[in-house]
């Protein structure tokens, strides 16, 4: 990947070989301190001429016993792996392997970015880290900006967008409302607390096991409905930051 001299590199264009190879990242946690990444999905295409792979790294050792597999994904999935790691673990494997394989990170906005490069040590692992990372909510406001639409104050959600370009036909995510917004912090509250009390998924309630499958449901379709999105909307972004498509 060539190197640009940009002052913000999260917010440089997307080729089409950039998306189709890139991690799509998302951290799933509550606003309390200590628990703000407890869950990590990434959804990538590992191998060329298969479908799109699928793992969830679990970064909190109460969480651990609950990698059962009891989310299934509405999609082709080539594989959906479960991954128990620290977090500082978990990224400098993802760096590494970016790099080796000349990936991109794609989150939806730089909080996801903020997470992960807090935990690298290396000043060069961070500037590897800050080149290789982009914002995907950059990009659909700019292309939102060249059509005319005019996204609500404070709605530049990703959900938000989902919406818009299924009802203008554009994408396909279809997202059941148990996996919808606004349920993951309490969610995982709940499922922390049930931890502490059982050592064993199959232990909890019924609803509490529910409750991690929204979760890891949740994710998914974040992960999946952000891929849709930022593919959509880069290819008719690209010269509104001085490229031609």
């Amino acid at each position: 990947m060539a190197k640009r001299s940009f002052m913000n590199n999260f917010k440089l264009p997307l080729t089409s070989d950039e998306l189709q190879r890139a991690f799509y990242v998302d951290f799933e946690g509550r606003r309390v301190e200590g628990d703000e990444s407890l869950l990590l999905g990434v959804l990538w295409k590992r191998y060329k001429n298969k479908p799109l792979s699928l793992r969830h790294y679990i970064l909190d050792a109460r969480l651990n016993g609950l990698t059962d597999e009891c989310f299934i994904a509405n999609a082709d999935l080539e594989e959906h792996e479960w991954v128990a790691r620290n977090l500082k673990s978990t990224i400098t494997e993802l760096l590494q392997l970016a790099e080796a394989q000349d990936r991109l990170f794609i989150s939806w906005s730089q909080h996801d970015y903020k997470i992960a490069s807090e935990v690298l040590e290396t000043s060069i692992q961070q500037q590897q880290l800050k080149e290789r990372w982009r914002d995907g909510k950059a990009t659909a406001i700019q292309w939102a900006k060249r059509y005319g639409f005019e996204m609500p104050r404070g709605q530049n959600k990703l959900s938000a967008f989902i919406i818009l370009l299924n009802d203008l036909g554009r994408i396909e995510t279809e997202v059941p409302v148990e996996y919808g917004a606004g349920r993951t912090g309490e969610n995982l509250r709940v499922v922390l607390d049930a931890s502490e009390r059982y050592s064993e998924f199959d232990s909890f309630t019924e609803r509490q096991q529910d409750r991690w499958c929204e979760v890891v449901g949740h994710n998914f379709y974040d992960l999946e409905g952000m891929r849709e999105v930022v593919s959509y909307t880069s290819t008719n972004a690209h010269y509104q930051f001085g490229f031609e498509s």
